[in-house]
């Protein structure tokens, strides 16, 4: 993947789309809550024994890999523009915060726009990042 900084960008006359990401993520909400709300009350059930070890096991695994699927079907995809249509070019951020392990970078070269996404952050394990 090629990287790219947000300096760059903006040297080259491209803004950041306040709703770019607001727009990426919207497809990945209910599956996220629903695979979160799945793992919750699974554990829940767990811990208080409402369920057998092995049927609540399997639940809480199958309910954290269903939320890690949609997580890396996200860092997957590559999105289309919402101004023009286009799929965006997809950058890993060269230089992001110091915060942060891996960040993508959306570009729509026609309306000069690009928006940022956090996949993963320093102290994160086992998952890229969350959302």
């Amino acid at each position: 993947m090629k990287t790219i900084t947000i300096e760059e960008l903006e040297s080259e006359g491209y803004s950041e789309d306040p709703n770019g990401r607001k727009e990426f993520e919207r497809p990945y909400l209910i599956p996220s809550l629903v695979g979160l709300s799945a793992f919750v009350i699974c554990f829940i059930l767990l811990v208080r024994g409402k369920v057998s070890a092995r049927v609540g096991m399997i639940s809480v695994g199958s309910a954290w890999l269903f939320c890690g699927a949609t997580i890396l079907i996200g860092y997957l995809s590559r999105p289309k523009s919402k101004l023009t249509g286009k799929p965006l070019i997809k950058y890993q951020n060269r230089s992001p915060d110091s915060d942060v392990r891996l960040e993508l970078i959306y570009v729509c070269p026609d309306s000069k726009t690009f928006f940022r996404r956090v996949f993963m952050r320093k102290g994160d394990v086992a998952v890229v990042g969350g959302m």
